[in-house]
């Protein structure tokens, strides 16, 4: 990207570390049995979205909290 910091650009292989995590589905909370540690791909599409993939091909999209409200009409 023209006038953009190479390091910036996206997607760039991260070490990560989960030590667990949920999901939030029409007012509830869901724990999730997850995890590890390892190397991910990161693709920051927006400020609100980005999308994950790991070494196995795993993929997960995370959508900012409000920006997902919006999205189904909350």
């Amino acid at each position: 990207m023209a006038g953009q910091d190479a390091s910036a650009a996206t997607p760039a292989w991260i070490e990560a570390s989960i030590e667990s995590g949920c999901l939030h589905v029409g007012g509830r909370q869901l724990a999730l049995p997850i995890r590890g540690s390892g190397r991910v791909s990161v693709a920051y599409l927006d400020p609100a979205l980005r999308v994950f993939r790991d070494a196995r091909g795993s993929t997960t999209v995370q959508v900012r909290e409000d920006e997902l409200a919006r999205l189904l009409g909350e």
